[in-house]
């Protein structure tokens, strides 16, 4: 499977219990759309692996619960920790959440005060709200998806113009 194909759907947040369980923070909205049978695939040394997983809670403040294949035990878990999760792009429905986020990855990010503050990392996808992790040289800025921050998205250039309000993208360099 070539990365090309795949999109991230979240990332493995932390070990529940000792028998191998995860916490994801991967969409609700996704795990909702995703078929049972498909596999995930979880970046391995570069390198996507598929894994079968099964759902085993959902808590109510979005963070999912899972069980991957095989993973019986605490010390088999721990290696998956703070791994991305990918999603094959054919299951995203094209006005899904996660489509439209993944479109903007490495978009130039150009703030109305402050011009160019770098480009579009990766991006969260919270209970309440989305944030963007704009990366400007090896600092990290987390900027809400809101429509007071967000003015255009020139995809033909690839530029996500934006409006920040005063002190937040200062706070991070």
């Amino acid at each position: 499977m070539n990365n090309d194909e795949l999109f991230r759907a979240g990332q493995i947040s932390k070990l529940y219990g000792y028998k191998g369980e995860l916490i994801t923070n991967i969409d609700s909205d996704l795990i909702n759309e995703f078929p049972e049978g498909e596999p995930v695939f979880i970046q391995i040394e570069g390198k996507p692996v598929p894994y079968f997983f099964k759902i085993i809670h959902i808590n109510p403040d979005g963070k999912i619960r899972i069980k991957i294949d095989g993973v019986d035990s605490e010390v088999d878990a721990r290696k998956f920790l703070k791994s991305n999760i990918y999603f094959r792009k054919t299951l995203l429905k094209k006005d899904s959440t996660a489509s439209q986020f993944d479109s903007i990855i490495n978009f130039k990010v150009i703030d109305k005060q402050l011009s160019e503050i770098g480009f579009v990392e990766d991006y969260s996808i919270l209970t309440y709200q989305t944030i963007l992790h704009v990366r400007w040289n090896k600092k990290e800025i987390l900027i809400p998806y809101v429509d007071s921050i967000i003015e255009k998205i020139d995809t033909e250039n690839k530029i996500l113009y934006i409006n920040a309000p005063e002190g937040l993208i200062e706070l991070y360099l």
